[in-house]
């Protein structure tokens, strides 16, 4: 039920000393952990959503990866680590599932750069709004998808979590099952 915000301009004055960039595991690790697949499953306003697998497993996920090059403050950086913690503890069928998430401080020819990467579950399915341009759901079906995406609103809300973006585009739907 998650996907991209919006891009925002970088102020050249942010300072980064409140952000601990090896807060949870290295980008060593990740790389270590992780075989990125030639699939791109997402795109969004911030960075892209790759095909993982586990390099012991072949458990397959899905890492978001963010760029913060167009970020307006660093206040970015720490809702972005703010929005991973809350991840971790939550446990619903229509949520993504936490499993890891990594940061690294990047040198590009525009300056610095922060890459963050969250990883979740590999859901199935395409986005709500995708699916729309070519389905006529039946009404059955449009109340099971309200119903789904209420629960999963009451279960964060009741959690104190706000999700600030929930449209169509932002909601995975698998066909098959009827899931979100």
């Amino acid at each position: 039920m998650y996907k991209e915000g919006s891009n925002r301009g970088f102020s050249p004055m942010t300072t980064t000393s409140s952000i601990d960039l090896e807060h949870r595991l290295s980008w060593d690790d990740f790389v270590a952990k992780y075989e990125i697949l030639n699939e791109e499953v997402g795109r969004g306003g911030q960075g892209i959503v790759q095909a993982v697998q586990t390099r012991d497993t072949q458990q397959p996920h899905a890492a978001k990866i963010v760029s913060f090059r167009n970020m307006k403050d660093v206040s970015e950086l720490t809702r972005w680590e703010k929005e991973a913690a809350l991840l971790q503890g939550l446990d619903h069928p229509a949520i993504l599932r936490y499993v890891d998430h990594y940061m690294r401080r990047v040198e590009t020819p525009w300056g610095e750069d922060y890459e963050c990467v969250l990883v979740t579950e590999l859901a199935e399915g395409e986005t709500l709004g995708e699916v729309m341009k070519r389905k006529k759901f039946s009404e059955a079906e449009l109340v099971s998808i309200r119903d789904q995406v209420l629960d999963a609103l009451a279960y964060i809300h009741e959690r104190g979590i706000v999700h600030r973006d929930v449209k169509p585009d932002n909601i995975l739907y698998d066909e098959k099952s009827g899931k979100v």
